[in-house]
């Protein structure tokens, strides 16, 4: 059985979607910026505590032997983590919607609903662009998570083996 084709959408929405959409979209940048800045949080707590763990083995005195090849492979997961926190942390260009100078500019002499579809047409190309840089910082958070983990494990398997 064969599936209908789809109805072309009506050339303008009805008034009351158009301002559903308008209302629900208009701090749907700001609720992306926020978990961004989240996102940065979380990194910098990370390197934070990337840095803790590998001062911990000097403070206890741990050298020499497998500790310090074991503190070796945890400098290179610190350095992993710096790494990623750094590519995280460097600032991109965020895509802001359509500004009040950009509108006036452009649809001084438009009717309130052209300008109102202008927003949400705006707003939802933004919000696109945003989340592929939203989800690149939660892919580099993850990774940098891995390697504070393989760290915290090989400052552990340090200590573990100098108290042998």
């Amino acid at each position: 059985m064969a599936t209908p084709e789809p109805s072309a959408p009506p050339p303008q929405p009805p008034p009351e979607t158009l301002a559903l959409i308008f209302e629900w979209g208009r701090g749907a940048l700001d609720r992306q910026l926020s978990a961004a800045d989240a996102l940065d949080a979380k990194m910098a707590q990370a390197l934070a505590a990337g840095s803790i763990l590998l001062g911990l083995p000097a403070a206890a005195g741990i050298s020499g032997g497998a500790p310090a090849a074991l503190l070796g492979c945890a400098t290179a997961a610190y350095l992993g983590v710096a790494v990623l926190a750094v590519h995280a942390l460097w600032v991109r260009r965020w895509r802001a919607p359509l500004s009040p100078s950009q509108a006036w500019r452009n649809y001084w002499s438009a009717e309130a609903e052209e300008i109102k579809w202008a927003i949400v047409a705006d707003t939802s190309e933004a919000y696109e662009e945003n989340e592929s840089l939203l989800d690149g910082k939660r892919r580099t958070l993850r990774c940098a998570l891995g390697a504070l983990g393989a760290e915290a494990v090989l400052v552990s398997a340090a200590a573990i083996a100098a108290a042998l």
